[in-house]
């Protein structure tokens, strides 16, 4: 699952999977300014992660979110 916090404040989360018919899909591009993390949807069970970024990757223009972060915030749902 990846959860998305947009910068608009709407929030979602993107089921990955292989079974497209119950709305899950195989790939996800997430919008330039989307803070998201990922995690298993079932806790006993592991995934693989990557992201790729165009055209280009400054680590002046990233920025590594915790969960206190987020609660500080208020953008943990």
């Amino acid at each position: 699952m990846v959860h998305c916090f947009y910068p608009n404040g709407f929030y979602e989360v993107v089921k990955l999977g292989r079974d497209i018919a119950a709305g899950e899909v195989l790939q996800f591009r997430v919008p330039a300014g989307t803070i998201f993390g990922s995690e298993a949807a079932d806790p006993a069970s592991f995934g693989l992660a990557s992201c790729v970024v165009a055209p280009g990757f400054d680590y002046h223009d990233f920025e590594l979110l915790t969960q206190a972060d987020l609660v500080k915030s208020k953008m943990l749902v």
